[in-house]
């Protein structure tokens, strides 16, 4: 399934995918999503160094090191990682644990599901995740190719 961009619609069931990364402690789905506009910190270096490379501060090098790095961060694709809850009944199993157990066994799924959605903010482990996903139902569950 390609990664296609998509846009997060908090409070209200929409129907998304990506891909499902197991882990003991900040299981999450990545989702790809379109990207902002470019983050203030990136368009004043770009503008600074512009400047000083101009008037002469500022060496061929370490403008095109900066220049390199604005490209490359705009070049590679956004995503975000949501915090998940499954739906009960999803994982057949005698308890809560043992169906989180089989989670972190399966590996990494392709995961296409309908889904409520959090506002942007900090969730997870430590604030790791940028939103937090109610799952409705899953449409497709593919195991990823190890």
């Amino acid at each position: 399934m390609p990664s296609k961009v998509q846009i997060p619609t908090p409070g209200r069931p929409v129907v998304y995918s990506g891909i499902f990364v197991p882990h003991w402690e900040i299981a999450h789905i990545r989702i790809r999503v379109s990207r902002r506009r470019l983050p203030i910190f990136e368009s004043v270096a770009l503008s600074v160094g512009c400047l000083l490379f101009f008037f002469g501060f500022l060496e061929t090098v370490a403008f095109l090191v900066l220049g390199g790095y604005v490209t490359v961060r705009f070049a590679l694709p956004c995503y975000e990682l949501w915090a998940t809850r499954f739906p009960d009944g999803f994982v057949k199993s005698s308890s809560r644990e043992r169906a989180f157990e089989y989670l972190l066994e399966c590996g990494q799924h392709e995961i296409e599901f309908e889904g409520i959605v959090s506002e942007r903010g900090r969730f997870g482990h430590i604030g790791s995740m940028n939103r937090q996903v109610e799952i409705v139902r899953v449409l497709k569950w593919i195991r990823r190719p190890a």
